[in-house]
């Protein structure tokens, strides 16, 4: 008899960068995708591992027989859909939209919503401002929905309840966020939509009421489980009074961490665990990054089993997590197959859960 947890949604954040767009070949060089820096990864320490696509497989999303590939890869593995990254930095500017439009405008068998990425893009490393995010007033809002709603209209778009899902990634960073988000959910419903189901990124419980959030996802306790000397020791770089240098690239346990991503998640329903399979930001940022270092499928597993057991004491209606990530291939974040361990991390995923399709 299986011991397969049926889940009601078990999305995945979807990274929509691995295609050339004007922008990029701009600041980063002609024909840069997120690939350009996972080739050119390096290892900073003897046990640091540096993970390629399987079968070398740097795949273009300027196709979409590639997402759907991908998201039949997904769904046989228990995971029900991708969340786009979606980036709208006010007054209908967006980028690396491509990838939801071609699924919008064809055929294809994705199950989608999007994560507004509400954030402005930096070069940090010469700390320069790219692109900005902008909070304009409702004539931007009701720019933004109408911009939505045929994704919102789809029958592939994902709804909760009916209504489709919206997350956003730091919704306390909207100006007067309450004010502003209850204007966006009855911007939407006057264009038909019954209600949005607002999911808050990087959010705490309480962050719900505070801004009118129907559910929230707090991977910022990524890093909760520190040891105490090493949050000393970050504090104390953070004040600059050790210098950074002398601990890069920052390492932590996968072991150790990952018992703490989903802490407090079992104190409400509305709070949504997360599922994390590694981390290495060494390949965006180099040795200004931090590693999970010890992710194996068998630490994957763990983590794994410790979400299914938050999940089995809730209604099925209830039964959501969020993978983070599907393709973050630049943080050292995903679970797709790759070339040191294939597709085991997503085995774990098919072994703990099954969807109800």
């Amino acid at each position: 008899m299986s011991n397969k947890l049926l889940i009601k949604e078990n999305i995945a954040y979807y990274l929509p960068q691995f295609h050339r767009v004007p922008e990029n070949d701009k600041w980063w060089g002609e024909g840069f995708t997120e690939w350009v820096q996972v080739k050119a990864a390096k290892k900073y320490f003897p046990d640091h591992c540096i993970h390629q696509p399987e079968d070398n497989n740097y795949y273009d999303l300027s196709d979409i027989s590639v997402i759907e590939k991908q998201f039949a890869l997904a769904k046989e593995h228990s995971i029900t859909g991708f969340c786009f990254w979606h980036y709208w930095f006010g007054g209908g500017e967006k980028l690396l939209e491509k990838p939801a439009e071609m699924i919008l405008n064809s055929s294809a068998k994705v199950r989608f919503c999007f994560g507004w990425a509400n954030h402005s893009w930096w070069n940090k490393k010469d700390n320069i401002l790219l692109k900005e995010q902008h909070y304009s007033g409702e004539e931007d809002q009701v720019k933004h929905i109408d911009y939505l709603m045929p994704f919102f209209n789809d029958d592939r778009y994902i709804k909760i309840d009916g209504k489709p899902v919206f997350l956003i990634f730091k919704p306390f960073e909207i100006p007067d966020a309450k004010v502003w988000l209850a204007n966006f959910r009855r911007i939407a419903q006057e264009k038909g939509i019954s209600d949005l189901f607002i999911i808050g990124e990087f959010s705490k419980e309480s962050d719900i009421e505070e801004f009118g959030l129907d559910a929230v996802v707090n991977s910022r306790g990524m890093l909760k489980n520190r040891t105490f000397m090493e949050k000393v020791r970050d504090k104390l770089i953070h004040k600059k009074i050790l210098k950074e240098s002398h601990f890069s690239p920052r390492k932590y346990s996968y072991s150790k961490l990952s018992k703490g991503f989903n802490t407090n998640v079992e104190n409400s329903n509305k709070v949504i665990p997360v599922i994390i399979p590694r981390w290495d930001s060494t390949i965006r940022h180099g040795k200004n990054g931090w590693v999970l270092v010890g992710s194996t499928p068998k630490e994957f597993s763990q983590h794994v089993s410790d979400v299914k057991s938050i999940l089995n004491k809730r209604d099925f209606a209830h039964r959501i997590a969020i993978v983070k990530s599907w393709n973050e291939w630049a943080e050292g974040n995903f679970i797709e197959p790759d070339n040191i361990y294939g597709k085991q991390y997503l085995e774990v995923l098919k072994k703990e859960f099954a969807n109800d399709d």
